[in-house]
């Protein structure tokens, strides 16, 4: 706020002659800044002091003061109500012969000379600004370029001021206007050119962080030494003697010289004889030009100083500074050139990568990571994506994290007002949906029409991404706190790759109308009742998402996907929970997160190993992986959410390079594996040249983004992410995060006593209590494989419907990881076949161990809705008594599963505290047939 002392006099004709009010609403309105300075008026001292102590005011303004002897004295009191408060005098240009001595009575930050320009009121709020910013500001404020006005001469000083404001918000406003967000228009408005005057205090000098753009020094112009020392801070350009030679500049001089000195207007480059001279407007052009010239032009470009300035002007005062350095080498050469082009690419990706805009199709996106098309909401993971971003800017900005390279991939989310204008416009309701099978639902979407505003930008994005691209569920309760919704919506990769481009158009709408639908399939619906919530008030946000990778032989994949968690249920070794867990795979994470074979490690410890011999660490090996298909086409009939991925055996990853990074090689000889693929002998994928020789610290940025999510959500999360490399350096692209709930703050279960008979006891659970339950569904056969799990998978499935119906929960008992996209390792049931269980047992497989894929999506709807969760080791598997349990119960088989119940509940105990659970009989059991064919042994 602004206090402004005069007579009634002065301030009726600043109100009425020269509208102030009307300059000060004229000159913000169009800085977009959201407000207008508020100016109070006081006639006298006296006042102001009494509305000082009222109001904390930031600039206290005397008009044309003529002070009395107690003033000095009463403006020394209104200074000790708010030390922080600048004082600025106004004096007449009229009185400026006894300008000395009313400096000498008045105490003032700033002094002006008033000649009739109301134009001076904006300027000054523009050096007062800038002045408490510079006194509050500290060694680690960004670079900031400054016009330095070094002027005693008080009508001079204020001419150059006025010329100076103008000069620097047309460049601002100039900057502005490029912006792509309200964001990104206030980080420009920020980064402005500041403006200096004269010193008000002594031994007052410029802080290191100032970049002088020019400098006005009338006083100086004999003074080498002083501008020899102000060259240094940015090399000043200085208004020259004979420009000066007049007496008091023009403001038309002014303004030339500094629309010049700020480089405002974009520079012309001359290209070389092959290609004429290309006009410079933003940093993409920079980035070709600089990719392009010869060598010779660069250098000479370097020091001529025209896209130095430019930069200085747009605030780009590093990308400025670095050119300079570069510049004042005796060679530049490619290395140069390469450091140029990466500086310039890091700052459009920091520049607006993150800031939240909508997206506009008629603008240049290049650089853009982040857009959404509509006003409804993102949806939990498009937001989680979105702030987790903006957390990486802050923390790594352009530098990465020690050569690894920090980013999202770009994405643009379709809000949830497209989805409910979809409903509406193709006569959709819950309702009706809800009544058909899941394939209805499918085609009933796939055949209705997507909102002609949508169609537009979508065949849009197509023209900017053109490789692979991923379309992501991001429903309204998608990641929310403590129910994330793993893996429960559709998410659909595209190749992207026909060379029609309507074609790819139509598989772009096909695919979002797909993830529409997944809104109200059966799997859906029914996890959405477990978390006590409504179907049908959930909307759907859709992510159109870059798909990280490169086109390797046929396909496309990453060359790394992980998924990272702050919390680990299972630690190994000398490792806590605390540590977090990653497990990573090559290619796509699709593998990871459908709970396949990855290698399990701890960002803390990633040397420690939880599987021991040599011959476990083969079997558990990595050896197929997901990638995207190329060249292939997306049909209605066809359509599904893998229908363009391919499972790769890992011996094509080798063709490419990728195991060179991946894969230890095991000796015969020695019994030990060796990082790498310099010898002959089986591989196994454990990223041991990675981990263990230190290629580059990823485990440690792993995490690093895993604490910075923790803190920001208060709770432990969990991350997907992939790694590629580009020019050789990693890039770590961050693709998701959620929320997890970890195990423990529950209370003490007594587990291996109780009134029943125990059964058997774990030492790998998760939940804690007590839940006591009439029926088991148990998988009697402990072989996996393609045919025995597919089966198992639909009796499961029907056997859950039934007990559904009938209100009735269950305990799921069965071998291997429930879950899991691999039938090998686990039965592959989705959520909806055993959407009604309470608690689940994990029984060996085959007679030999599986670890619990922490990273899979199952495994995180496991823990997020509080189910009961036990894993029975090879030994506590010998010891369970399944003899007496199958005994006690009637049985109903469905081909190698059975169903048990019993009028008498069986009760499961677990304490989460602990990780130890225990399944007791309780009472006397009856031994009614259900149908059973035969009693299972």
């Amino acid at each position: 706020m602004v206090l402004l002392v005069g007579t009634p006099y002065d301030i009726f004709s600043l109100d009425e002659e020269h509208r102030l009010q009307d300059v000060m609403r004229r000159e913000y309105s169009c800085r977009d800044l959201g407000y207008v300075p508020a100016i109070d008026m006081a006639s006298d001292l006296d006042q102001a002091y009494k509305m000082v102590k009222r109001t904390r005011y930031d600039l206290l303004v005397l008009f044309k003061p003529s002070p009395g002897p107690a003033e000095p004295q009463v403006l020394q009191s209104i200074r000790s109500e708010n030390p922080s408060l600048l004082v600025a005098c106004i004096i007449s240009a009229g009185t400026e012969r006894d300008r000395m001595s009313i400096q000498s009575m008045l105490d003032c930050d700033i002094r002006l000379s008033w000649e009739d320009d109301v134009d001076l009121f904006p300027a000054l709020l523009t050096l007062a600004d800038d002045l408490s910013f510079i006194r509050r500001s500290s060694g680690k404020v960004p670079p900031r370029s400054a016009i330095i006005i070094l002027e005693e001469e008080l009508r001079s000083f204020s001419r150059i001021l006025i010329g100076a404001h103008k000069a620097v918000w047309d460049l601002t406003l100039r900057n502005m206007q490029q912006a792509l967000s309200q964001e990104e228009r206030l980080e420009r408005t920020s980064r402005r050119p500041i403006i200096i005057g004269p010193p008000s205090k002594p031994g007052e000098g410029l802080p290191p962080w100032v970049r002088i753009s020019c400098v006005f020094a009338p006083s100086l112009m004999r003074d080498d030494v002083q501008l020899s020392l102000l060259r240094d801070h940015g090399g000043a350009l200085v208004l020259s003697r004979e420009d000066l030679a007049a007496g008091i500049p023009e403001r038309q001089m002014i303004g030339k010289f500094l629309y010049n000195a700020l480089g405002m207007d974009p520079p012309v480059i001359g290209q070389g004889e092959s290609v004429g001279p290309m006009r410079v407007e933003d940093l993409r052009d920079l980035e070709i030009v600089i990719g392009t010239l010869p060598s010779d032009n660069l250098r000479d470009v370097l020091r001529e100083g025209a896209v130095r300035r430019w930069l200085m002007g747009t605030g780009e005062v590093e990308l400025s500074d670095l050119l300079r350095t570069i510049g004042e080498q005796v060679t530049v050469t490619d290395r140069d050139r390469d450091t140029i082009v990466a500086a310039v690419r890091r700052r459009r990706y920091r520049g607006s990568g993150t800031s939240m805009m909508s997206y506009d199709r008629t603008n240049d996106k290049v650089g853009v990571l982040f857009s959404k098309i509509g006003s409804g909401a993102m949806g939990g993971k498009a937001r989680a994506l979105h702030f987790m971003g903006k957390l990486l800017e802050a923390e790594f900005h352009d530098k990465g994290y020690e050569d690894i390279m920090v980013r999202i991939p770009r994405t643009v989310v379709i809000c949830t007002d497209m989805f409910e204008r979809f409903l509406s416009e193709n006569g959709l309701t819950y309702t009706e949906l809800e009544r058909l099978p899941d394939e209805r639902i499918v085609q009933t979407f796939l055949s209705s029409d997507l909102p002609p505003i949508l169609l537009g930008d979508l065949r849009s994005i197509l023209d900017e991404l053109d490789g692979p691209i991923v379309i992501r569920s991001s429903s309204l309760l998608e990641d929310a706190l403590f129910q994330p919704f793993a893996g429960i919506y559709a998410s659909v990769m595209l190749s992207n790759s026909q060379m029609e481009r309507d074609q790819r158009f139509q598989n772009l709408c096909t695919a979002v109308k797909y993830v529409y639908s997944s809104t109200y399939l059966s799997r859906a619906r029914a996890y959405i009742r477990s978390t006590d919530n409504d179907p049908s008030t959930e909307r759907m946000s859709v992510m159109v998402q870059e798909v990280v990778g490169k086109k390797r032989g046929d396909h496309f994949y990453p060359a790394f996907s992980g998924v990272g968690r702050s919390f680990d249920y299972w630690p190994q070794g000398d490792c806590i929970a605390s540590d977090g867990c990653a497990n990573m795979a090559v290619g796509l994470g699709k593998i990871i997160v459908d709970g396949g074979a990855s290698h399990r490690f701890c960002p803390v410890h990633p040397r420690s190993r939880a599987v021991a011999s040599c011959s476990e660490r083969l079997a558990s090996s990595q050896r197929r992986f997901f990638a995207v298909r190329s060249f292939s086409r997306v049909k209605k009939t066809d359509f599904g959410e893998d229908s363009q991925l391919v499972l790769l055996d890992i011996d094509e990853a080798d063709g490419h390079g990728i195991l060179e990074l991946a894969a230890s090689t095991y000796s015969t000889e020695n019994d030990r594996f060796y990082p790498g693929i310099g010898r002959d002998g089986p591989r196994a994928i454990d990223l041991a040249p990675i981990l263990e020789e230190g290629a580059f610290p990823l485990a440690p940025l792993i995490k690093k983004v895993l604490d910075m999510g923790q803190r920001a959500l208060g709770s432990p999360v969990e991350i997907e992410f992939a790694l590629e490399l580009e020019e050789g350096r990693p890039v770590f692209h961050l693709l998701q995060m959620r929320s997890m709930v970890a195990r423990g703050g529950g209370h003490t279960v007594e587990v291996g006593s109780g009134p029943g008979k125990v059964i058997l006891e774990c030492s790998r659970c998760l939940g804690n209590g007590i839940n006591r339950l009439n029926d088991i569904v148990l998988v009697k056969d402990r072989e996996l494989g393609d045919g025995p799990t597919a089966a198992i998978r639909r009796e499961v499935s029907k056997i859950n419907s039934q007990l559904q119906e009938e209100g009735r929960d269950y305990m799921l008992i069965g071998p291997g990881r429930w879950g899991s996209c691999d039938p090998w390792l686990g039965i592959p049931v989705s959520w909806n076949d055993i959407s009604g269980v309470k608690v689940i047992l994990e029984t060996p497989a085959d007679g030999r161990p599986i670890d619990p894929s922490q990273g899979s999506h199952f495994f995180q709807n496991i823990t997020s809705l509080g189910l009961g969760y036990m894993m029975l080791s090879t030994d506590e598997d010998k010891k369970a008594d399944w003899g007496h349990l199958l005994e006690s119960f009637t049985i109903k088989e469905h081909g190698p599963v059975v169903h048990l119940r019993s009028s008498e509940p069986i009760e499961v105990r677990l304490d989460g505290r602990i990780g130890k659970g225990a399944l007791l009989l309780l009472g006397q059991f009856e031994n009614k047939d259900l149908g059973a064919v035969g009693k299972a042994r």
